[in-house]
């Protein structure tokens, strides 16, 4: 890396940009760095055979876990962050390939999804300290841990008559019942305070019907103690949406006409009041909140696009893209929330895998991947230069365009 650059970028970071928070990215080479902020070196954290994808931070500072392949197969590791970083393998197999991680709120266990060979999609469980074990099979699959990290809010399936809906142990797989027929989404959520739940049902005529309910839809009173009255909102389309994680609001979005995918305009609901409010009319393809719950962090394609963009699909494993070179650019756009005011901070040429593998099942890498750091002052994203390379750059809120490295699918820590 160019020191000069990386300079730059710590005294602009602590100017104010950023000032907590670690950067973890794949280098060209497929190995995981580590960037700190307001340090001057970047750190190699990893010298496999393999090549490492999706890294992800345990949300307690202490690993980072990364899926890869070599050739014996796929593998999930995870890598003690530390003076020296101690690895670990927690999964491998030549035929069942994982492809995405999800840690638990505690840190003390990895969810993640492998290919299956009768039912499409695993999905295991690892302490640790065991080898990883199976936990339940659905495809496509969809999931939210409960704070307490003893339970998941799944979704498998999909739609019909194989779906499911509803709570898991983590200690074996005992749904309960469904909690309805799942309609046209993907994660399903769990508010931030554990109080409510999101998910999407169908109605009697087909179409979509958004549902919030109590966490426990067998105790009808509220952390208020007042009765509550699930929320419902028809809808066109596919929907997706995120709580916010300062506050019981929910942010959503689905097509204004029927139709096979998400996208579309952005709107706020704020389950005390059940006000429904439109944030934006964009084209929206992904949002992200800040994790102080102020800005959401949204992409639209720009005006000048030349390309396609990703197109939601049913299971990670699809690929749903077909790239006319170059790839198709984006805007970022921040809303700032205690405001409601819309504002173009950033165009650029995402890189391939975050634009066919991340950007169609965002809701679900909201959960467990993060593009802004700690302290809701920047966001890290892959951008393709003018050359063709991809390449690490930090985007701060007041709109700092800050170059860290080559590399890709940069990921920050939770603190």
């Amino acid at each position: 890396m160019n020191r000069v650059v990386w300079l730059c970028l710590c005294l602009a970071l602590g100017a104010g940009f950023a000032q907590q928070g670690r950067l973890v990215f794949v280098a060209p080479d497929g190995q995981l760095m580590l960037a700190r902020a307001g340090e001057q070196d970047v750190q190699r954290l990893t010298d496999t055979a393999g090549v490492l994808q999706f890294p992800a931070w345990s949300p307690d500072g202490a690993q980072v876990a990364a899926i890869g392949v070599d050739g014996e197969g796929g593998f999930v590791m995870t890598v003690l962050v530390g003076v020296a970083p101690v690895l670990r393998e927690h999964y491998r197999s030549r035929s069942q390939a994982p492809f995405y991680l999800y840690w638990s709120p505690d840190a003390s266990q990895l969810s993640f999804l492998a290919n299956h060979p009768t039912a499409g999609i695993g999905l295991y469980l690892s302490d640790l300290v065991s080898p990883a074990r199976l936990l339940s099979t659905g495809s496509p699959f969809y999931w939210q841990w409960t704070a307490d990290s003893e339970r998941l809010l799944i979704h498998s399936g999909f739609s019909g008559a194989q779906a499911r809906l509803g709570f898991t142990s983590a200690q074996a797989d005992t749904l309960s019942d469904n909690l309805a027929a799942p309609g046209f989404f993907q994660s399903p959520g769990i508010s931030a305070s554990g109080t409510f739940i999101a998910y999407d049902t169908v109605t009697a005529d087909g179409m979509g019907r958004l549902r919030i309910d109590t966490l426990n839809p067998d105790n009808a009173d509220n952390h208020a103690g007042n009765t509550f009255t699930p929320r419902e909102l028809d809808h066109p389309g596919l929907i997706a949406f995120a709580w916010n994680p300062a506050s019981d609001g929910l942010a959503l979005m689905h097509p204004p006409q029927p139709a096979a995918v998400y996208y579309g305009p952005l709107q706020y609901l704020d389950v005390s009041t059940g006000l429904l409010e439109d944030l934006t009319t964009d084209p929206v393809i992904a949002f992200f909140w800040s994790p102080d719950g102020r800005y959401i962090a949204y992409l639209t394609p720009a005006s000048n696009n030349a390309g396609d963009i990703a197109q939601p699909g049913t299971s990670p494993t699809e690929q749903h893209i077909t790239f006319q070179p170059p790839p198709p650019q984006l805007e970022l756009k921040l809303i700032d929330m205690t405001e409601r005011s819309v504002r173009e901070v950033y165009q650029f040429r995402p890189g391939r895998l975050f634009l066919s593998q991340f950007l169609p099942f965002f809701d679900q890498y909201a959960l467990s991947h993060r593009v802004w750091s700690p302290d809701s002052q920047a966001l890290a994203l892959p951008v393709v230069t003018p050359e063709g390379a991809t390449q690490v750059t930090i985007i701060t809120v007041a709109g700092e365009v800050l170059p860290v490295a080559a590399g890709d699918m940069p990921f920050w820590s939770h603190q």
